[in-house]
């Protein structure tokens, strides 16, 4: 053996042995860097799930499916109301996008107020009869028109919009008898298929047969 070479360990064949006592630090350390960054992935977490709920506990999808009833119902302020909340949670829900772009468009999702009062001062308005066999709805139509204003001849002319032609000529067969004038109309609708939704300036009678929706565009450019 040379002299001046001195046995190596054969413990340690690659150099110094580690430390023990080092080894379990950094280990521990390790283990404590990660405790604190769990909570933050699991918070993370629970923020991305709850950005897709309500206040309410209600999901995103489940919000729409109550929207997409109140549309067909022709509820549309309820409606706008259900789809803008599912923008909230769900920005790219591009199907809720079109909804709101499509009751914007329509001009009727402005002005709640005012349709409510007069909604309220149409269902003031008593009629004394109602009685139709097989008439057509433009018919039944016209003629609640003429009785509203005797009945109630202070307040602004009953005006009725059909987006749909076709609809005025759906047979009708009731017959009434001292009813508010929106209970007639309720009637009216569901004999003909409709939904009837109150304007400030006017009654719109829509076919309950929905279009598919457009294309969808930022809700937040009117």
């Amino acid at each position: 053996m040379h002299p001046s070479r001195k046995p190596s360990d054969a413990s340690a064949p690659f150099g110094k042995a580690p430390d023990f006592r080092s080894v379990l630090f950094c280990s521990f350390k390790r283990n404590v860097e990660c405790m604190k960054t769990l909570p933050g992935i699991l918070l993370r977490a629970c923020l991305a799930l709850s950005l897709l709920t309500s206040a309410h506990g209600e999901t995103a999808a489940e919000i729409f499916t109550q929207g997409q009833a109140a549309f067909n119902k022709g509820d549309l302020e309820i409606a706008q109301k259900h789809f803008e909340l599912v923008y909230q949670l769900d920005p790219h829900n591009a199907q809720a996008v079109a909804y709101i772009n499509r009751i914007k468009a329509s001009g009727i999702g402005a002005n709640a107020t005012n349709r409510a009062k007069r909604e309220k001062e149409l269902g003031a308005v008593i009629i004394p009869k109602v009685e139709f066999r097989e008439a057509t709805l433009g018919t039944a139509l016209e003629y609640l028109k003429q009785q509203a204003a005797k009945a109630s001849p202070n307040i602004a002319p009953v005006s009725f919009v059909l987006p749909d032609d076709s609809i005025k000529m759906t047979p009708v067969t009731i017959s009434l008898g001292q009813v508010p004038l929106t209970e007639v109309l309720r009637y009216l609708g569901d004999l003909a298929g409709a939904n009837v939704t109150y304007e400030q300036y006017a009654v719109v009678i829509r076919s309950k047969k929905a279009s598919p929706a457009t294309a969808p565009q930022d809700p937040t450019k009117k």
